[in-house]
């Protein structure tokens, strides 16, 4: 069997696989996923933080649905964390390269400057056992992360099951699977390292619906107890309130020659109605009457609004 055979026939079996056609399983259709790794990242920082003596920082660069068999045979030898979500009965896995590694090393025994000029390739040098347990440390923290990530979409409680270096093609499952793979950039005093996140399809697919919702286009949901709040306190709100029989208009000599015993004549263009306003605006039209040996106003009809001048525009 040649290397292309194994692909055909993943691509056949996926094919007729009616959970792959019916999932529309892309990360482009997904922008949720952006959420979950920018989480993940941010979250893996600070678990790794206590391990550098370097200020330390994960960077998302690339989010891409990926083939399993395709992804795990082009990373083969490298050290890998396979983390488990019992819940779930899920796996992922976190891919460490070599850059990775040796950046990690280089910033925990407390390097603060990266001295290129005295590193050598390391691609061929075998893991050493305190390198390895480093990376453990971080397996751990990744762990965690993931779960951190998943907030908001789904509780799923991540664990470290196993590290080991890449050579099985089904550590996932299987390996025609699709999944979708994160490369995140590690960077601290200097040096930088690769790490690759892969979250097979079937983790997401119970949350595909969450995942495919774009958050920058949804309207946040209202507090219910700070809507209360506000209607309470808008509707309490004290606000004067003016009763206005006639408006008249006068010259200021006019006005200045007033005096107490002077009487205005009305001229009761409106038929005695009194217009009820507050804050400059016209409320309601109201009827002027006597009750309890009290006047008082009745509430006959709203105040129909002026045209402004955009709507005298347009009428005309």
């Amino acid at each position: 069997m040649t290397l292309d055979e194994p692909v055909r026939s993943s691509t056949l079996r996926k094919a007729q696989d009616p959970l792959v056609d019916q999932s529309n399983f892309s990360a482009e259709r997904l922008p949720g996923l952006a959420i979950v790794f920018d989480q993940f990242a941010e979250a893996l920082a600070e678990g790794v933080a206590p391990l550098c003596r370097a200020g330390t920082s994960f960077t998302v660069e690339q989010i891409e649905s990926a083939s399993l068999f395709e992804t795990l045979g082009e990373h083969q030898g490298q050290l890998a964390a396979v983390m488990h979500c019992p819940d779930l009965d899920a796996r992922s896995l976190a891919i460490f390269d070599r850059s990775f590694i040796d950046a990690l090393a280089h910033v925990t025994f407390g390097a603060k400057q990266a001295q290129n000029s005295r590193r050598t390739s390391s691609a061929d040098r075998p893991i050493t056992r305190i390198e390895t347990a480093l990376v453990d440390q971080v397996s751990r923290a990744a762990a965690q992360a993931l779960t951190a990530g998943l907030v908001g979409f789904t509780e799923a409680a991540f664990a470290l099951e196993r590290q080991e270096l890449l050579a099985d093609a089904q550590i996932l499952g299987r390996r025609d699977m699709m999944a979708v793979a994160a490369r995140l950039r590690f960077e601290a005093a200097g040096v930088n390292g690769a790490l690759l996140l892969l979250i097979p399809q079937t983790t997401l697919l119970p949350i595909r619906q969450k995942l495919s919702k774009d958050p920058t286009s949804e309207t946040p949901p209202i507090d219910p107890r700070w809507s209360k709040q506000m209607k309470a306190g808008v509707t309490s709100a004290l606000i004067p309130v003016n009763g206005v029989l006639e408006e008249l208009e006068m010259t200021l000599g006019e006005i200045s020659d007033l005096a107490v015993g002077h009487v205005l004549n009305l001229r009761g263009a409106d038929s005695g109605r009194v217009k009820l306003e507050s804050g400059g605006h016209n409320l309601f039209w109201c009827k002027l009457v006597q009750a309890d040996g009290r006047y008082t106003l009745h509430v006959e009809d709203p105040v129909e609004p002026e045209k402004g001048l955009l709507d005298a525009m347009l009428a005309n």
